[in-house]
């Protein structure tokens, strides 16, 4: 059962699809396992522990549980018990509680009896540390409802500080339901009113109509300035990284074209994305991505001190994220005019993955 565990923990460390918010839901945990019982009770190597937890998701990153276990080790001298029965409560940090693969780490303490056959009861304050991971199986629509799996490997100390301290080694899997809020419902976005038909176009305006322009700035046959949009369309990413997908450098290539022929544009490259995932991870990931498009343009030789990059996380939709085709156009990257004094515009934004 302890390698079984082990094993568990390593093949799920790298699932990344994304599930509901869990916070504010409780949950029960049956668990069976193993327990490595200190050599100096006089007791067989091992013996099958079992028991139950109760918890509560009382944070983003946090839950608190109680646990009750219970398992009985063989003397190895005769055929008696010593039966070791543990209540304690526990606090968990967890990370990526919203994805199928939630690590955590726990630290806890309680009452600890050990009974032996044919002697008196002996009751023992026992603090013990712990590893772990929540693998979800399965969650209802609105994420409300969910069943996990839960390998566990847990040192527990009886009569810590002292001399003849007791240390045992738990290993268990455990099988989580969970209960509580789910996702809020999000109402449809409102249907937009139909624009107006657009102003005629203005008359072409006369040779030398703009003799003050400034040096540096892209001008048309008029000596005017060029008033176009600089778009960028396409720009992809690896699934959840920072790592520029092939087909963006091309366009990105045409990007830093455009930025070398207009030196006197600053511009911030934003990154965004949808709401899936917590608030920490979207504005990190956000970030990276920002900075990756940055590096690659300074790269194609735009000077660094025109380009700046700032993510923004899920802080700032331009659609609504209850659906997939609204997700997918909030996850974005913007370049966005800081100081453009040749009246250069760049605002088209490009969808990422």
């Amino acid at each position: 059962m302890r390698r079984f565990t082990l094993c568990l923990l390593l093949a799920c460390a790298p699932l990344v699809a994304f599930a509901g918010d869990e916070v504010g839901q409780w949950y029960i945990n049956p668990f069976i396992g193993g327990i490595d019982g200190d050599s100096r009770r006089d007791t067989k190597d091992s013996a099958v522990d079992y028991g139950v937890g109760f918890g509560k998701n009382f944070a983003e990153d946090w839950s608190l549980e109680t646990n009750f276990n219970r398992a009985s080790l063989r003397d190895k001298f005769d055929s008696t018990d010593t039966t070791l029965s543990d209540l304690s409560l526990d606090l968990l940090r967890v990370w990526r509680r919203d994805s199928v693969f939630a690590p955590y780490v726990s630290a806890g303490a309680g009452w600890l009896r050990q009974s032996e056959s044919g002697t008196d009861n002996r009751d023992f304050f026992a603090p013990q540390v712990g590893v772990g991971a929540f693998i979800k199986l399965w969650e209802n629509a609105d994420s409300s409802q969910s069943f996990s799996l839960r390998p566990d490997i847990k040192v527990r100390w009886a009569r810590p500080g002292s001399t003849d301290d007791l240390r045992d080694y738990l290993y268990t899997l455990g099988f989580t339901f969970s209960w509580g809020p789910g996702k809020v419902a999000l109402p449809p976005p409102p249907v937009a009113e139909p624009l107006p038909p657009p102003a005629p176009a203005p008359a072409p305006a006369p040779v030398a109509k703009c003799p003050g322009t400034p040096a540096g700035v892209a001008v048309d046959q008029d000596g005017c300035p060029i008033k176009t949009d600089v778009i960028l369309e396409g720009v992809t990413f690896e699934t959840n990284s920072a790592v520029l997908a092939a087909s963006s450098k091309p366009i990105l290539d045409d990007v830093a074209k455009g930025l070398k022929e207009h030196h006197r544009l600053k511009v911030e490259v934003q990154g965004h994305t949808d709401s899936t995932g917590s608030a920490v991870y979207n504005m990190g990931l956000s970030q990276r991505r920002a900075d990756s498009v940055r590096d690659y343009l300074i790269s194609q030789g735009v000077p660094g001190e025109q380009l700046t990059a700032r993510g923004y996380g899920k802080t700032e939709p331009v659609e609504s994220n209850a659906t997939a085709e609204g997700r997918a156009k909030n996850r974005r990257v913007v370049m966005h005019v800081l100081d453009n004094p040749g009246d250069v515009t760049v605002h088209k934004e490009g969808q990422t993955q």
